[in-house]
């Protein structure tokens, strides 16, 4: 995952764009291709201008969007976070002299706290800061994917649901850059969809996003209730009702 328009651009704002260059190969974009990943990039509220930087470096790019269940993406992103860099949650709860949580029901139990509360008043602006930086724009996806569709036209922005059937989903990219470019005879992308092979990272510290449906269901459906209406403003942007199942899901025991 390259931040290169947002983190590694504010970080290192003279020589990112030589850095950006030195990672992207040779391309004419008809006979070969490049690719460039970052969740960051959905994320135009805290890098508001990240759409009109990519449109203008990248003019003719084909976007594509991979989504989730905004209630599990944040259950997984709080087991990423406490296994490879805990301090980045900690530090929210230290710099405001509150205790980090324990567990994943303490952190919900944070996040949805109200302003007006004395736990809230006392540590101002703990409360507002947390929810910022781990509920208000995670999960919202319509507010970004709106902006890339207006930069690029609706038509190059291809929105994919992570955990759809792989072989469904590697149709869908191959229409969407183009048969010309990656054709099938020279790199079968179905069959690759089809092998289980072992992802390049597997988180092996918790059992999987799907697990906070068994260990924490309250948490899940009071996060549910908050993405209610995110998830209905992406099901009408995108005209599918994939979103609108995240609301009530729930796996067979």
């Amino acid at each position: 995952e390259g931040h290169f328009l947002t983190h590694i651009r504010d970080s290192d704002p003279d020589e990112w764009l030589q850095q950006y260059a030195q990672r992207l190969p040779w391309t004419d974009g008809v006979h070969n291709i490049t690719l460039n990943k970052a969740p960051s990039y959905i994320n135009t509220r805290d890098h508001p201008d990240v759409v009109d930087l990519a449109k203008s470096l990248l003019p003719s790019a084909k976007i594509v969007a991979s989504v989730c269940h905004p209630s599990l993406r944040l259950y997984s992103e709080y087991e990423h976070v406490l296994s490879r860099n805990p301090q980045k949650l900690e530090v929210h709860y230290t710099q405001h002299g509150v205790e980090p949580p324990e567990n994943f029901t303490e952190f919900v139990n944070h996040l949805f706290m109200d302003d007006d509360s004395e736990f809230c008043q006392e540590k101002y602006p703990f409360c507002k800061n947390l929810r910022h930086n781990f509920l208000d724009h995670h999960g919202k996806y319509a507010l970004g994917l709106r902006e890339w569709m207006d930069a690029y036209g609706k038509d190059n922005v291809l929105v994919v649901q992570m955990g759809e059937n792989e072989e469904i989903t590697a149709k869908k990219l191959l229409a969407h850059v183009g048969e010309t470019i990656l054709p099938p005879n020279e790199y079968s992308w179905i069959t690759l969809a089809q092998k289980k092979e072992k992802p390049a990272f597997k988180n092996e510290v918790y059992e999987g996003r799907e697990s906070a449906y068994r260990d924490f269901p309250r948490e899940i459906e009071m996060l549910n209730k908050f993405h209610e209406q995110s998830n209905q403003e992406l099901a009408d942007l995108l005209g599918e009702d994939f979103p609108l199942e995240w609301n009530s899901h729930w796996p067979e025991p």
